[in-house]
């Protein structure tokens, strides 16, 4: 599984489950380029016409919403560099490097007005915020035992460890979206495998994408970044 560095920094390959891909099809392509930007500009989440994701300058990296028309810049008032991952209607979820905790990362939600923290009680080395439904926050928090998922309900954290994760430095599980009372992310088998997940609530499913490689030491394999009816599926 790729570290909490890469997965704040990179960009993910989309791929709609369920969806046949035509060539013939006719797409309309917008560019966004935060005004401010000056190392780069990265969408991560839509609701509505609502874009939130992060832009780079020199200075650090800072969240932004896009409403089509207007870039707004979203910096948690406690942190220095802030990444926005995830929206549901007015409620927006990142991570910012907190100075509280020596520059250790927080999750935080922010409902249009107030940026409340969230630190999972079981974290040591950061908590990250990536999706959000409603109230509800998943993401990911770091111990000595390796990385876990957390579904916070705005007021109880709960630990999300996939059944068939390898516990240990950057391996674990990792939440990325949810929808509902669905839940996905990635897990990293006991080889260094990476495998999507579903969970339910109560039971996890193992979803890998046919055409990925799920059998070779340290594969990639497959990685799923959010839900929202049909889910949205990583491979490399």
């Amino acid at each position: 599984m790729t570290s909490w560095s890469q997965r704040i920094g990179a960009l993910a390959t989309l791929v709609l489950l369920g969806t046949s891909f035509h060539s013939s099809a006719q797409y309309t392509i917008t560019d966004l380029n935060d005004p401010q930007a000056t190392e780069g500009t990265q969408p991560r989440a839509i609701s509505g016409n609502e874009i939130v994701g992060d832009y780079s300058t020199l200075s650090g990296s800072f969240g932004f919403t896009y409403d089509g028309g207007t870039y707004t810049t979203l910096v948690d008032p406690s942190g220095y560099e802030t990444y926005a991952s995830g929206i549901s209607g007015s409620n927006i979820v990142g991570s910012f490097e907190n100075p509280a905790l020596g520059g250790v990362y927080s999750a935080y939600l922010y409902n249009g007005s107030t940026f409340t923290t969230l630190n999972d009680p079981s974290a040591t080395t950061g908590t990250f915020g990536y999706g959000v439904s409603g109230n509800n926050v998943v993401g990911m928090y770091g111990n000595l035992y390796g990385e876990h998922g957390f579904l916070y309900n705005g007021s109880t954290f709960t630990t999300l460890d996939d059944p068939l994760a390898k516990a240990g430095e950057e391996n674990g599980t990792f939440a990325a979206g949810i929808s509902g009372n669905e839940i996905v992310g990635t897990y990293t088998d006991a080889k260094g495998i990476d495998h999507g997940f579903l969970f339910n609530g109560t039971t996890y499913a193992t979803i890998n994408v046919p055409m990925a490689d799920e059998t070779t030491s340290g594969s990639a394999g497959t990685e799923i970044s959010g839900i929202s009816g049909i889910m949205h599926l990583t491979h490399r």
